[in-house]
């Protein structure tokens, strides 16, 4: 009859003795040599303003937005969510409406009120601490990009490399 018992070589990492799991998977990681980050929702708390806006105008129309509802448009290229958001709500204005009604609301003066999530500013420090090149990729405009992190000059002097895809006229 065989031995059924697992010499300690043929263990998994979970059962090597003084080693969590966590520990054990960072070493077996080569080191991060570059990071690339997206701003909204993980540098910048823009959803905040976002959901602000579209509370407001849908305030108006009497409708109100579920969070199911927000899940389904985040990330999407504002035409695409305009679409969504109107057929999810029944909404009695168009796509192209919402779009205007929002940027109407949404000028460039009222990105300074975007605070930094909870820990972002203590990531980037510690990458640039290490000498991480950081880039960021953002599905809005350069413009906006500019505006949004004028007031986060903590986190935007250790950025390297921004690229702006709103810019893109396809």
């Amino acid at each position: 009859m065989q031995d059924a018992r697992v010499s300690s070589s043929q263990r998994p990492i979970a059962w090597t003795s003084g080693l969590s799991i966590i520990s054990a998977l960072l070493n077996m990681w080569p080191s991060i040599s570059h990071v690339i980050f997206d701003v909204d929702g993980l540098l910048l708390d823009t959803e905040s303003l976002y959901s602000a806006i579209s509370n407001e105008i849908l305030e108006e129309y009497g409708l109100k937005m579920t969070y199911d509802t927000k899940r389904k448009i985040m990330g999407r290229k504002p035409l695409e969510a305009a679409s969504v958001l109107v057929n999810e709500l029944s909404a009695p204005f168009t796509a192209f409406e919402w779009i205007s009604m929002f940027k109407a609301r949404l000028t460039l003066d009222k990105w300074h009120l975007v605070p930094p999530l909870p820990g972002a500013e203590k990531l980037v420090l510690h990458l640039a601490k290490h000498d991480v090149p950081i880039a960021v990729a953002t599905g809005c405009r350069s413009d906006e990009l500019r505006h949004k992190m004028r007031n986060h000059q903590t986190l935007w002097k250790h950025i390297s490399v921004a690229v702006a895809s709103g810019d893109d006229p396809m």
